[in-house]
């Protein structure tokens, strides 16, 4: 008998290892005792628009050697330091949420384009 879990694997073609990863992954900041942060504000979103527009050289680029990736962790440190210190709200942000975040803004903006071109 097959428990949901097991059958989600199995129709997804994921391992169990892959699997505990995705586990593991999702609940970092619970394992690590950290409380979950307020969602982004637009204005949070606008800044992080202008600082990654600054960045944009060093963050948008494709390649992905060693070197370029360094120089992106770099910059993200650098942009999240700036960013916390012009946000106003208490909320100190992680440059790895920066980036789920910019991420996200380009996902939906791109979504909202092709929505746009199909109309």
């Amino acid at each position: 008998m097959f428990s949901f879990a097991v059958a989600f694997l199995v129709i997804n073609h994921i391992t169990m290892a892959e699997s505990v990863l995705l586990m593991e992954k999702s609940n970092k900041r619970r394992t690590l005792g950290l409380p979950r942060t307020p969602n982004f504000t637009m204005a949070e979103k606008s800044l992080l628009a202008e600082l990654v527009n600054d960045y944009r050289d060093v963050l948008e680029n494709k390649k992905t050697d060693s070197s370029t990736s360094q120089a992106k962790d770099a910059a993200w440190k650098k942009l999240g330091d700036e960013f916390n210190a012009q946000t106003t709200n208490g909320t100190t942000r992680q440059p790895d949420q920066l980036k789920a975040c910019w991420q996200t803004i380009k996902k939906n903006d791109k979504k909202k384009i092709a929505d746009d071109k199909v109309q």
